[in-house]
């Protein structure tokens, strides 16, 4: 879990704690946190070195996700995606919208895989980590998906037969592809 702001600190961090104790509450380990500052190389470094951890999983960032010239995090990760989940973010933004209105399409949430890992970038505010919470990715099918195994997994259709859609590998607890 990082958190990323220029104005937090790992004492004052509500929406890191916060992600933290949900993440262990529905059974996964928190390996590592911490608190990095709004800035792109920093961020990339931090996120390289992550995924060079065979035992990691899945990071789970929050913050820098807005618009302002310091919100990089969607900058600073998006380079690294194998494949993008854009269903992650739109259905954030969806969730969103039903609490916040149209302020929602603000948030430039992301989602993907890089080197058979779930990357998912959250906004900071509590409230964001809260609306995330009842989703997969904070359920223990989430490592079951990003395992070396499931991880190639996505369905991928045949040059022959664009509309074909067969998973390589079984995909459970996503709660949108067939099991």
């Amino acid at each position: 879990v990082l958190t990323f702001s220029d104005s937090r600190t790992e004492e004052d961090d509500e929406s890191g704690r916060l992600l933290r104790q949900k993440l262990e509450e529905a059974g996964h380990k928190v390996t590592d946190y911490g608190v990095l500052k709004d800035d792109a190389a920093v961020i990339s470094r931090k996120i390289s070195e992550l995924l060079d951890r065979e035992e990691l999983q899945v990071i789970i960032t929050n913050g820098s996700t807005g618009v302002s010239h310091r919100d990089v995090a969607v900058e600073a990760v998006s380079p690294v995606l194998e494949k993008k989940l854009d269903g992650f973010g739109e259905l954030f933004r969806y969730l969103s919208y039903q609490e916040i209105g149209s302020a929602s399409v603000m948030s430039r949430t992301i989602a993907g895989m890089a080197r058979g890992k779930v990357i998912i970038c959250l906004p900071g505010s509590p409230a964001a980590v809260r609306l995330a919470r009842p989703w997969p990715p904070f359920s223990p099918a989430t490592a079951t998906a990003a395992s070396s195994s499931n991880a190639r997994s996505f369905p991928a259709t045949t040059s022959a037969n664009p509309s074909s859609r067969t998973p390589t590998a079984p995909w459970t607890g996503w709660g949108c592809c067939p099991s």
